[in-house]
């Protein structure tokens, strides 16, 4: 009777150690998998600041507003063909980011599409028209700021779930 009691707590003790040890695994993945998505979306984050940032020194260079539009175009087509693989990488973190916080993994998918949209927009024809040229180039600088700030938010929620005891603030 001995015998099978030990043998009883030996299998329970070494299921326990299973579960333990997956337990912790599938931890570690999850971590390696959020530290890539949040290494990517600050990435990110810092290549459409710097943009900005260009885009408002041709400004301040650009004699007229003809003049910053061809500017503008070929420094972001610049942008876009030497990015190409961390926008790829950056599109790469939303699944892993929906396997935990699908809301925000949506999130990150509008973020994509509005900065994809603004990137893409060329205005040459309206240039012509400061007044209207000047809205229209004033909405878009605020939507690529806009997305940089909730990109910025989301990858420092994110870095939160990361940490080994940090807990996960309420929001």
């Amino acid at each position: 009777m001995n015998t099978l009691y030990i043998s009883l707590a030996g299998v329970v003790v070494g299921w326990a150690l299973n579960e333990f040890s997956t337990f912790f695994r599938a931890r570690s993945a999850k971590r390696a998998s959020l530290g890539l998505a949040v290494t990517r979306l600050l990435q990110l984050e810092h290549q459409m600041r710097a943009l900005s940032d260009v885009l408002e020194s041709v400004k301040d260079m650009s004699h007229s507003w003809k003049d910053y539009e061809g500017h503008r175009q070929h420094c972001v087509n610049r942008y876009i063909e030497s990015n190409e693989e961390l926008a790829i990488q950056a599109k790469e973190a939303v699944p892993i980011i929906a396997a935990y916080l699908p809301l925000q993994a949506m999130q990150l998918e509008s973020i994509y599409r509005s900065r994809s949209f603004t990137r893409k927009m060329k205005l040459s024809a309206m240039a012509d028209s400061p007044q209207s040229y000047i809205k229209v180039i004033s909405a878009m600088e605020a939507v690529d700021e806009i997305s940089a700030n909730e990109l910025r938010q989301l990858a420092i929620r994110i870095a939160r779930m990361h940490g080994f005891i940090s807990p996960e603030p309420c929001t």
